[in-house]
């Protein structure tokens, strides 16, 4: 996670003995945009999990690894404008399918779970005083 201010959302967690396999964003790419509103992620039970709904943009397609291999690993794009504007998931070495992308910011450092883990939930943080966006995300890892 990167150290951003605002309000830690509630956790979006799938069940016991479950993975994080697929990921949609909900990005608001307008001129004066919010950037990354919201996250859905799918698990291996097909069970999808949130930690809030967003207020504007639009959710893009599903992404995956090849092969449905749990994520492991993310990176997020910020900028201080709006904050958080994309999240780039990792299985190992290789990013999901797809990555939807507001554009403005700076890669963050990828970060992953430690070996023998993947991603099994997240929540969001959103600061108010920017109008209610989202500026960062915590992945929670489970032993696989």
């Amino acid at each position: 996670k990167a150290t951003r201010k605002g309000q830690w959302l509630n956790w979006g967690s799938c069940a016991a003995g479950e993975f994080a396999v697929e990921i949609q964003q909900r990005i608001d790419s307008s001129g004066t945009g919010s950037g990354l509103n919201a996250l859905k992620m799918k698990c291996t039970d097909g069970t999808i999990i949130r930690s809030h709904t967003g207020f504007w943009g639009t959710w893009g397609d599903w992404a995956r690894c090849p092969g449905q291999v749990a994520f492991d690993g993310f990176a997020i794009k910020n900028v201080d404008d709006t904050a958080a504007n994309a999240v780039r998931m990792y299985c190992g070495s290789t990013m999901s399918a797809s990555e939807v992308d507001a554009g403005m910011g700076v890669w963050s450092d990828k970060v992953s779970c430690p070996p023998g883990s993947a991603i099994c939930g997240f929540r969001m943080r959103l600061e108010d005083d920017q109008g209610a966006i989202m500026n960062d995300i915590e992945m929670q890892c489970c032993t696989m």
